[in-house]
C-alpha cells in the first residue's frame, strides 16, 4: 500500500521502470564480536528493491554508503555523517543521466528512499528522539522471572493498583514497618503459572511468528490485527500497569505496518544484523591450506572437466580433524551439551528434517560434539555428533499439543550407529520441561 500511495503522489516516478526504490539501514555493532569492547562501527547500507524478492536482501546487492567508526556510537550527531549521502540522494531524486547496458542508451534515472530500517535504539539516533525502551520479550522475561532491578512488578507498581482501585488481591499489606507484597499469578509456581500466564504469552509468540512469514495476505493481517488486541487485553489482566510501556503497545500497530510496507524481512533489521555476524564469523575462521596439485592434474587428466567440488570430494578430507564446542551455522549459534552445562544459555538443541517411506519426520536431539573436515580448495565440512531421541511413533516418542508445540519423550532413546549429521542440515530447538505431560 505504501508503494501504491507513493506512485499515486508521484506518477512520473513509476512511469520509468528503471527508477530505483531504496531502503536505508543503519545499526552499530562491535567489529570483533566482543561485546565488552568500547569500539563500535556503524555501517549505513542502501538496499535496492527493484530486484526479485529472493535477491534484494542478499549481501551481494547491499550498497554500503558509509562506515562510521568510533569509540562510541555517533548518537544524535549521526546526521553530520549522513549529510553527504543525503545530498547525493537529493540529486538522485531529481535525476542523473545513466547508461543502460541492456539497451545501450542513456536515460535519466531517479531514486527514492522508501523507508529506513533500524532497531529502536538506532531509530532514536536517526530521528533525534529519545527512544530507549526495552523490547517486548525483555519486559515479559524480566517480570515473569522476577529479575531484580528489571521486573515491572515493584512496590511502586503495587501502590499504583491501590491508587487505581483495582486488583485488591495484589495491594501491599502494611504490617508496621514491613510491607508484604502478595504473590501475583506470574510469580507463582510453574504449575500455577500455566493456566493464567502461558496462554497469552504463547499467543503473543504466535503473533510474531505469523507476522514474520515470508508471504502475507491482507486477510491474514486482518486476523492478526484483531487477535493482537485481544492478546494484549489478556496480558493487561495479568501484569501490572507499569508493564505496559510504549514497546508493549507497539505490536498493535505491526499488522497495519505490514499492510503498508509488505513482509517484514524487507523492512526489519534482522537480515543486516545476521550479515554483520556472519562476516565476523567468516573473518575469524579463515585458514590457509595447501593443495595437492599433483593429484589434481592426474584426476583432471583421467576424468576430464570436473567441478572444483567434485575434485575436492575425490581427494577426500585431510588427516587432521578439528573439534569445536561452538559453531555458527544456518544463522544459529550451536554449543555442545558439555559447554552448555557451564553456562546459563541453551544452544545444544538440534533438529533435522528427514524423509521416510511414509511421511516427513523431524528428528530431535542434543549436540554432543562438532567436527571440522578439511577438503582441498579451502573447503570445510562440519559434522554434528548428536544424542538422538526416538520420534518414530506419535503418542509414544513425541506429542503435539493444541499450540503446535512438540513434546519429546527423552526416555525413548534412538538406537543408531549413525549419530552424525551435516551441520548445514541442522535447525535449532529449545527444550523446556513439559509441566503438563510429565510422563
Amino acid at each position: 500500500m505504501a508503494w501504491k500511495s507513493f506512485d499515486y503522489q508521484h506518477p512520473t516516478f513509476p512511469a520509468e521502470l528503471r527508477n530505483v526504490r531504496l531502503g536505508l539501514a543503519s545499526d552499530g555493532f562491535q567489529p570483533y564480536g566482543n561485546m565488552s569492547t568500547n569500539h563500535s562501527i556503524w555501517p549505513v547500507v542502501l538496499v535496492p528493491y527493484n530486484l526479485p524478492p529472493w535477491d534484494c536482501m542478499k549481501n551481494s546487492y547491499f550498497m554500503m554508503t558509509l562506515l562510521i567508526p568510533g569509540l562510541k556510537c555517533p548518537g544524535n550527531d549521526i546526521d553530520v555523517y549522513l549529510q553527504p549521502m543525503i545530498e547525493e540522494l537529493k540529486e538522485l531524486w531529481d535525476g542523473v543521466e545513466t547508461y543502460d547496458a541492456y539497451s545501450q542508451s542513456n536515460f535519466m534515472m531517479r531514486a527514492t528512499v522508501m523507508w529506513t530500517i533500524n532497531d529502536f535504539h538506532a531509530y532514536g539516533n536517526l530521528s533525534g528522539w529519545s527512544i530507549k525502551e526495552r523490547n517486548v520479550s525483555d519486559n515479559i522475561i524480566s517480570t515473569v522471572m522476577n529479575m531484580v532491578g528489571k521486573t515491572k512488578d515493584t512496590l511502586k507498581s503495587r501502590y499504583d493498583l491501590v491508587d487505581l482501585g483495582i486488583r485488591q488481591g495484589l495491594h501491599p499489606i502494611e504490617d508496621g514497618n514491613n510491607v508484604l507484597l502478595p504473590a501475583a499469578c506470574y510469580a507463582l509456581s510453574p504449575q500455577e503459572k500455566l493456566k493464567e500466564v502461558s496462554e497469552p504469552i504463547i499467543e503473543l509468540g504466535k503473533f510474531f511468528k505469523n507476522l514474520c512469514s515470508k508471504s502475507l495476505t491482507i486477510e491474514d493481517l486482518d486476523i492478526l490485527e484483531a487477535e493482537i488486541a485481544v492478546t494484549l487485553c489478556k496480558l493487561q489482566i495479568i501484569f501490572p500497569p507499569t508493564f505496559f510501556d510504549v514497546m508493549i503497545h507497539l505490536p498493535i500497530h505491526l499488522a497495519r505496518e505490514a499492510k503498508l510496507g509488505g513482509p517484514v524481512q524487507y523492512r526489519w533489521m534482522y537480515p543486516f544484523e545476521r550479515e554483520h555476524k556472519r562476516e565476523i564469523e567468516r573473518q575469524s575462521s579463515m585458514r590457509d591450506e595447501s593443495h595437492n596439485n599433483d593429484f589434481l592434474d592426474w584426476f583432471c587428466a583421467r576424468v576430464g572437466h570436473a567441478s572444483d567440488e567434485l575434485i575436492s570430494l575425490a581427494v577426500g578430507p585431510g588427516p587432521l580433524v578439528h573439534r569445536y564446542s561452538t559453531l555458527m551455522v544456518n544463522e544459529f549459534r550451536f554449543q555442545t551439551k558439555d559447554l552448555e552445562s557451564r553456562r546459563k544459555t541453551q544452544n545444544s538443541g538440534v533438529l533435522v528434517r528427514g524423509d521416510d517411506s511414509d511421511s516427513k519426520k523431524e528428528y530431535c536431539g542434543v549436540l554432543e560434539d562438532i567436527y571440522e573436515l578439511s577438503y582441498p580448495g579451502n573447503r570445510k565440512v562440519y559434522l554434528f555428533k548428536c544424542h538422538w531421541w526416538n520420534v518414530a511413533h506419535l503418542g509414544k516418542g513425541y506429542k503435539i499439543d493444541k499450540y503446535d508445540f512438540t513434546s519429546v519423550n527423552t526416555r525413548c532413546v534412538l538406537s543408531t550407529n549413525e549419530p552424525f549429521m551435516l551441520a548445514s542440515q541442522s535447525e535449532q530447538v529449545f527444550y523446556l520441561n513439559d509441566m503438563i505431560h510429565k510422563e
